[in-house]
């Protein structure tokens, strides 16, 4: 599918939903403290893995070593990446309604997006376990002590982040699948058909214009109506461009 292709597909829709795959993350430059490749060096560093250390078990019982690894390995300062940019221009032409991601570091909201579905929660929301008093992210991190405490209860302040073992709310698999469902259009950026991600929710969508934008080919990929094999960095800034070159022609006519 081309470019110009997705800008008529994007015109004909009026209620535009998207899955942010984590490939929009890495493209923002943050780093994925699930990767693998670098359970080694946190295992040396740390004496467990991340698989035990970014647990609940490991925040209720070691929150010193929690909050070590959540504020050096975890957090992370940055902007959003160009793709994100694009999703809060577009939801700002009112096409966007709504973005939907496992990432924890709010960059669709940084980027400009109002309506989000944080399924995994955001470093931006913490909160106070007896009393409820949110706190900033700045806040956690400015902390001087490794262990951010309660100003009024002088309780460890709970990172609003979903946590391994942890189960997704309710209610934010529940919006995610309205929304999903009043949509006319579906667009899964940075990750294939497989994902926990796309499995769990594309079958909410009933309509003709599931687009998927991922570098890489999967074989589930089929279940896409549309297709684009490149970085949605690359591809997203030429659509915008697209739109914007369409609505000044239509001005000027």
């Amino acid at each position: 599918m081309t470019v110009e292709k997705l800008k008529e597909l994007i015109e004909e829709s009026s209620y535009i939903v998207c899955l942010a795959g984590l490939e929009l993350v890495n493209e923002s430059g943050y780093p994925n403290y699930r990767d693998q490749y670098k359970a080694y060096d946190i295992e040396m560093k740390y004496g467990y893995s991340p698989e035990e250390l970014y647990t609940d078990v490991c925040y209720a019982t070691k929150k010193e070593l929690f909050y070590r690894y959540y504020k050096e390995d975890v957090l992370y300062d940055g902007e959003p990446g160009v793709s994100y940019r694009v999703l809060a221009m577009l939801e700002h032409m009112g096409k966007l309604k709504c973005t939907i991601t496992r990432g924890i570091y709010g960059l669709p909201g940084k980027a400009g997006c109002r309506n989000v579905v944080y399924l995994h929660g955001c470093v931006e929301d913490n909160r106070c376990p007896r009393c409820g008093r949110k706190y900033s992210l700045d806040y956690v991190k400015n902390s001087p002590k490794t262990v951010p405490l309660c100003a009024d209860c002088g309780v460890a302040i709970r990172p609003g982040v979903l946590l391994l073992g942890e189960m997704m709310h309710n209610e934010d698999i529940t919006r995610a699948a309205v929304e999903i469902e009043k949509a006319d259009m579906l667009l899964v950026l940075g990750c294939n058909l497989k994902t926990f991600l796309s499995e769990k929710f594309i079958h909410y969508y009933k309509g003709n214009r599931l687009v998927l934008i991922n570098e890489h080919e999967h074989f589930a990929d089929r279940q896409a109506d549309y297709r684009i094999y490149d970085k949605p960095m690359n591809v997203l800034p030429k659509l915008l461009k697209a739109l914007e070159d369409g609505q000044q022609e239509k001005a000027v006519l």
